[in-house]
């Protein structure tokens, strides 16, 4: 893989039904992120990202994409996503004991499960830190 490329797992999350949207980006927030962010740094996680979906955040962007040919917006209430460069790192983090006993378990306090979805594939940055890395990796190959 490519110096400019990662691996990358998307979850599209869906919040359990009795929380509203500021409680469950308050846990996920300051307990959930704070459970995980540690241990993912120990196994070179390279981000831990959470974007969080709020219908002001939906109205705000609509008048941008009004014309009919635009993907529908998601609802989603977060996209999380988790960077790693190697399949090994990500598959060590999954595996530990922490993840395993306390991680995994505190999914059942906020997501809904059965409506949550993933996928997984190469992250490759075309902007980052405010820069164009398209001639760093894309236009100066010989």
């Amino acid at each position: 893989m490519a110096e400019h490329e990662h691996l990358c797992l998307t979850i599209s999350i869906y919040r359990k039904p009795a929380m509203t949207l500021k409680e469950f980006e308050d846990y996920m927030h300051s307990i959930h992120a704070v459970i995980c962010a540690d241990l993912m740094e120990q196994y070179g996680i390279v981000e831990y990202t959470q974007t969080h979906n709020s219908p002001e955040t939906r109205s705000g962007i609509r008048e941008f994409f009004a014309d009919p040919t635009f993907a529908p917006f998601s609802d989603f209430d977060c996209v999380v996503q988790i960077t790693f460069k190697k399949l090994d790192d990500f598959v060590r983090y999954r595996h530990d004991k922490y993840f395993e006993e306390v991680i995994m378990p505190d999914h059942a306090n906020f997501v809904d499960i059965g409506r949550t979805t993933m996928t997984f594939g190469k992250k490759a940055w075309f902007v980052k830190g405010g820069k164009s890395q398209i001639h760093n990796h894309f236009l100066d190959k010989e």
